[in-house]
């Protein structure tokens, strides 16, 4: 995996300069601002698909704290029949663990995170469990094998089940494990990253961030070789791949 540091040498290597006069310019300090630009640039049209995974519940689990008061965790089944357990009753400590474990009630508003764009026009899933036939049953009764009592399979959530709310957020009426397709950005860089710190972006797409990064810079001075690095910068943007395996919607029929 490329790091922050071939993402430096590469943009200075177009603006053909060394680390001192990148240095004298100022620019080191300015290259994290530009990759982010050139992470909006480029999710414009290759940005990442993924599912969140949200699990929808009607209330939360009561929490407990370890031993040594360091942190949360559910309450066990033993200390669920004890009635000496001391349960935690701030209602901000418990929504904050579970939040961030992507848990929510029913009817809550689940907000996006810094990462996120936009939903993505794909199939929303959730899981559900699937129990045998009677038909299962008796074939398996007859032959003499066992069935399992309950599988779980996806299929796509409806409006029944969640909808799209205002400011980015989602609000889900059933419980269960929900899927949602969203576009986000692939990395969002930090100011005080090392040259060892690991990108984590497909290699063709972290690969024309130097090119953005050095036509932004070549802007101060040389208007002629910043449109050369750009145009580089699009044709690179380009070539890349972006794979999508996300189900597409499905046509209701409307007769």
């Amino acid at each position: 995996m490329l790091t922050y540091g071939y993402i430096r040498e590469a943009t200075m290597a177009h603006l053909d300069i060394d680390e001192e006069e990148a240095q004298a310019m100022n620019l080191l300090a300015r290259f994290y601002t530009f990759a982010n630009e050139a992470m909006q640039a480029i999710c414009g049209s290759k940005p990442k698909y993924r599912y969140l995974d949200i699990t929808v519940v009607e209330e939360f689990a009561p929490l407990v704290q370890d031993d040594n008061g360091a942190f949360l965790r559910p309450a066990t089944e033993e200390e669920l029949k004890d009635e000496t357990t001391v349960y935690v009753t701030d209602e901000d400590l418990i929504k904050d663990y579970y939040h961030k474990r992507n848990i929510y009630l029913v009817g809550e508003l689940v907000p996006m995170d810094e990462k996120f764009i936009a939903f993505a026009d794909k199939k929303p899933l959730k899981v559900v469990t699937k129990k045998p036939s009677v038909a299962e049953m008796l074939e398996a009764e007859a032959f003499g094998y066992k069935v399992q009592q309950e599988t779980s399979r996806t299929v796509e959530a409806t409006k029944n089940d969640f909808s799209y709310m205002g400011k980015n957020q989602l609000k889900f009426y059933e419980t269960g494990e929900f899927f949602i397709p969203v576009k986000e950005f692939w990395f969002l860089f930090q100011s005080n990253m090392s040259d060892s710190e690991e990108i984590d972006i497909p290699v063709d797409i972290l690969m024309t961030i130097p090119l953005y990064i050095a036509s932004v810079c070549l802007q101060i001075d040389d208007m002629q070789r910043a449109q050369v690095k750009r145009t580089e910068f699009e044709l690179a943007l380009a070539r890349c791949t972006n794979t999508d395996f996300m189900d597409l919607n499905t046509i209701k029929q409307t007769w």
